[in-house]
This record gives structure tokens, C-alpha cells and sequence, in this order.
């Protein structure tokens, strides 16, 4: 087919539209131009809601991901994820007593926390420790920015495999503010006020680094092995670090006080940890 020929059908198309069009509107018949009493009330989703569900690029519009507050539960978690995806937090979130907020069931999963709170419960059946903010069981599953306050475990990855967790913050845990699994990567997240551990790492070959831990009694407890830990911190800790055989990490110096810290032996190493 010639391109004349193809230009001329699209013509053609184009004024069958337009006749069509012309005809519609001769036959088209006004409203009213009363409106009823109390005005005009929209009758749809509002601009925040249609707004929330709309994820925006440079490039345009593109696919929102699914909000966490939309999942169902379980018996022991109220928002499960079992397919894979990626998922967001649009408000802050609160489970039931002795219940799991979030359950991480799928792999490949990237969660973004919209920098809310994830409210654990306290409370519930005598000898039951407090649920998770978030537990996680999947592979290749990334957590940002987000916080859990309160939980046994406030973020628990123990039973993870290729994960990150980035500037994700943990507050007021009973047993540890994070558990880590194996072959993750901790980065530029804080635990406080943990009654127990600060960052427990009981899986293998994970990075640890850029994390911060404020008044927990043991700030890191690094149990696994083949896991390197390097530029962390923890200050108000009875045992600061507690790092187990089979495990690579920086220096540990400790400037509690000490002023100029150039005067301290290994400070400026690249890869010291400090307890202040």
C-alpha cells in the first residue's frame, strides 16, 4: 500500500469523525441550567484520593504500587503479602495485641514505609511476647523508610535471604530492634531503647554498616558467621559490641568523652566502629 494511500484513509477517517460529530451535536439536548438546591455535590473519589493513586515520574504516570493498608490478614498478622510486587505505607499502621503487623510471606518485594510508624501492640496473652512491626520470611524483600515502635522483635528479617533494610528505625523493642537473616545489607538504620539488642545479626555473610544504636544494655550482637560490620555506632550501651568468632569488622575504639578524637588510637581508621 502506498503512503498516499494511507494518508488519504486517515483523512477520510478523520471527517467521517468529524460529520459524525456534527450530526451528534445538532441532536444533543441542554440540561438544566438550574442547579439543585444546595449545589452541585461531587459524587466520586476526591483530588487525595485520586492523587494517592497515581504515582508520578519525570517520564509521566506510572503503575502506583499497592498500599499495605489494603491487604488482608491473618491469624497472626494483620496485613499479609504473598505476591510479589511492590507495596507501600500510606498512613500509620497498628496491630492487635501479640500480633505481627506486617507479614512478609513473598519474595521480591520492595516496601516503602512513606516515613510513617508501624505501631506494635503490647499486651495480650500472659507468657506471649509482643508481635513484629514487620517479619519477614521472603527472598531478595527491601524495607526504607519506615519506623516500628514497641514489638518483641521490632523488625524481624531472621528468616530472610537477600534483603536491605535502609533508614529504617526501630524504638522500643523487648528482645532486639532488628534481627537479621543471611546475605543482607543494613545500612543507615537506628535501633533506641531496646531492652535487649539494638541489631542482632544471627545469619551468614550479611553487610552491616552506618547503623546507630542509642540506650540499648547490648547495642550490636553479631551471632552468625562471615558477616563484616564496619563504620557502625552505639552510644549509652553496657556492651556496645558483641561480635562472635568467624566475623570481619573494623576497629572498635571507643570515644565516650575523649575530646579530639585524632588522639585516640584507630579512630580514624575507615572502617573503626565507635562506641561514644
Amino acid at each position: 500500500m502506498q503512503k498516499k494511500d494511507v494518508d488519504r484513509r486517515v483523512l477520510i477517517a478523520g471527517l467521517g469523525g468529524a460529520v459524525a460529530g456534527s450530526l451528534l451535536a445538532r441532536n444533543a439536548v441542554a440540561g438544566s441550567l438550574n442547579p439543585p438546591p444546595g449545589g452541585v455535590m461531587p459524587s466520586g473519589r476526591d483530588l487525595t484520593q485520586v492523587t494517592n493513586m497515581i504515582a508520578r515520574t519525570d517520564q509521566g504516570c506510572a503503575m502506583p504500587p499497592v498500599p499495605i493498608e489494603s491487604l488482608p490478614g491473618s491469624s497472626s498478622a494483620k496485613h499479609v503479602i504473598s505476591v510479589s510486587g511492590a507495596y507501600d505505607m500510606v498512613d500509620k499502621n497498628k496491630g492487635q495485641p501479640a500480633q505481627n503487623v506486617i507479614d512478609v510471606q513473598a519474595s521480591h518485594v520492595d516496601i516503602c514505609g512513606g516515613g510513617f510508624h508501624i505501631f506494635v501492640a503490647s499486651g495480650g496473652p500472659v507468657g506471649l511476647t509482643s508481635g513484629s512491626g514487620i517479619v519477614c520470611s521472603g527472598q531478595n524483600v527491601t524495607f526504607y523508610d519506615g519506623s516500628v515502635v514497641g514489638g518483641g522483635i521490632g523488625i524481624d528479617f531472621s528468616q530472610a535471604m537477600r534483603f536491605i533494610l535502609w533508614d529504617v528505625i526501630s524504638i522500643g523493642a523487648e528482645i532486639a530492634g532488628f534481627k537479621l537473616g543471611s546475605e543482607g545489607n543494613f545500612y543507615d538504620s537506628e535501633a533506641h531503647t531496646s531492652l535487649g539488642v539494638g541489631v542482632l545479626a544471627s545469619g551468614f555473610h550479611s553487610l552491616i554498616e552506618e547503623g546507630a544504636v542509642y540506650s540499648c544494655p547490648t547495642g550490636y550482637a553479631i551471632t552468625g558467621a562471615q558477616n563484616i560490620f564496619f563504620n557502625n555506632y552505639a552510644t549509652n550501651c553496657q556492651t556496645p559490641f558483641q561480635i562472635g568468632p568467624g566475623n570481619s569488622y573494623g576497629p572498635l575504639v571507643n570515644v565516650a568523652g575523649v575530646g579530639d578524637m585524632s588522639l585516640v588510637p584507630r579512630a580514624s581508621d575507615p572502617w573503626a566502629n565507635f562506641a561514644y
